[in-house]
């Protein structure tokens, strides 16, 4: 019970800070400052709420931890969908917005117009340095790769398709 209420109160706290100060930060600084607002907010919880059920143990923290943080990269991977124009999170909202019949295949081709993807991915992923512009070509930086190959061993092992850059 002690875990349960730490992580889930950290979780809310930690995502509500991050929500408030997001605009203010630099984009490198986006994702970076969740995990900090999460520990901050966890520390805060610990100090402020009395344990509901005996005194708190080291469990009780591993536990709230783990809860904390599962809840909290779940709100950054909702965040970077919203906030770098996600292309699936677009298409459902746009389908949503023509109501129960749905979107008409000949509307589709206006929303491709009009929802250029890949200029703001391309460029939110220059904005926090994970791209590269040398000259006339576009590299990666160090760290991008190894998230590719983890991303394409998940698809194997579900039996996907790597992906063109695998």
């Amino acid at each position: 019970m002690n875990a349960l209420l730490v992580g889930v109160a950290a979780a809310l706290l930690g995502m509500a800070a991050h929500a408030l100060v997001l605009r203010l930060l630099k984009p490198a600084w986006r994702l970076p400052a969740l995990p900090l607002l999460l520990l901050a907010a966890m520390g805060l919880v610990f100090a402020v709420v009395p344990a509901p059920q005996a005194p708190y143990s080291f469990v009780d923290g591993l536990v709230a931890f783990i809860l904390a943080f599962s809840f909290g990269f779940a709100y950054a991977l909702v965040m970077n969908g919203v906030i770098y124009d996600s292309p699936t999170l677009a298409l459902v909202n746009a389908i949503e917005a023509c109501g129960e019949a749905g979107m008409p295949v000949s509307d589709f081709d206006r929303f491709v117009a009009r929802h250029p993807f890949v200029q703001s991915r391309l460029g939110a992923l220059i904005a926090v340095g994970e791209i590269a512009v040398d000259g006339d070509e576009l590299s990666l930086n160090g760290k991008i790769g190894p998230l590719l190959s983890l991303g394409d061993a998940y698809r194997r092992l579900r039996g996907g398709q790597p992906s063109e850059a695998g």
